[in-house]
């Protein structure tokens, strides 16, 4: 599978900056899934977890809200409002309720 470039920066500043082979964020209007080489995108992300997968497993992240940007040269930045990082996807989901609370 191909590698790509994915940032994802909170008002705190960058909290991931590392090549990735898959990226799921919550889109308005559902899940996006991003592969390498995906087509040049601004969408606007809800409530929900970001989903890294790269080489050396999987990384979790629950935001508030967020724009994405895919760029002409395939990659990927997250701007999110807040995030929380999780150990697993249901770390995630909790870590995310209890920020939101």
């Amino acid at each position: 599978m191909a590698n790509y470039k994915a940032t994802i920066v909170t008002p705190q500043g960058k909290i991931f900056d590392d090549t990735v082979e898959f990226l799921s964020v919550p889109g308005a209007e559902g899940y996006l899934g991003i592969l390498a080489h995906h087509a040049p995108i601004v969408a606007m992300l809800t409530k929900g977890i970001v989903k890294i997968q790269k080489a050396g497993g999987e990384q979790f992240w629950g935001i508030t809200s967020g724009v994405l940007e895919v760029d002409q040269k395939g990659e990927a930045l997250v701007l999110a409002d807040s995030a929380v990082a999780g150990n697993s996807l249901e770390d995630a989901k909790t870590r995310l309720q209890k920020t939101v609370a």
